[in-house]
């Protein structure tokens, strides 16, 4: 599957503009990356991603990567260290069970949008919105390119 029919360009800014929404309930970072393929493991890939994009870098370790590979339908959901702090195993399969669904009725942009909208809803209870906030990753959607 090529991105094209994967999403579209105006899906690919809705969802930046999602990332934003989302972002606002929680000082925590949201990012997702898209890729064609995924030559290794999923989880693997999604931890180099993570990584290269320097999201290991906030302040409060409180950065979330949505890696997906669309061109065979595989994807991972990733958070730093002070996340792992507060959030439970239930969080992280309850996000991957729902995304799993939604990809599997091939309805990729409302199952990647409801992701990214939970991520910020359950991040806001150990990571609040603070009115100082500063967003220390830009929330544009990240692709192979854009890997340091």
């Amino acid at each position: 599957m090529d991105l094209a029919s994967f999403l579209n360009a105006k899906q690919i800014k809705d969802l930046a503009r999602i990332i934003s929404e989302a972002e606002l309930l929680t000082s925590g970072e949201i990012r997702l990356h898209l890729e064609e393929k995924c030559e290794i493991e999923t989880e693997a890939r999604a931890l180099e991603v993570f990584y290269s994009l320097n999201m290991g870098n906030t302040k409060l370790k409180n950065a979330v990567l949505l890696y997906i590979s669309y061109g065979d339908q595989k994807f991972a959901i990733c958070g730093d260290e002070g996340i792992h702090k507060y959030v439970s195993n239930r969080f992280w399969k309850s996000l991957k069970n729902s995304l799993k669904r939604a990809f599997g009725k091939k309805d990729f942009f409302n199952g990647i949008s409801v992701t990214i909208m939970e991520c910020g809803r359950q991040l806001r209870t150990y990571f609040p919105y603070q009115y100082d906030d500063i967003n220390e990753l830009e929330n544009h959607v990240t692709f192979e390119k854009d890997l340091k």
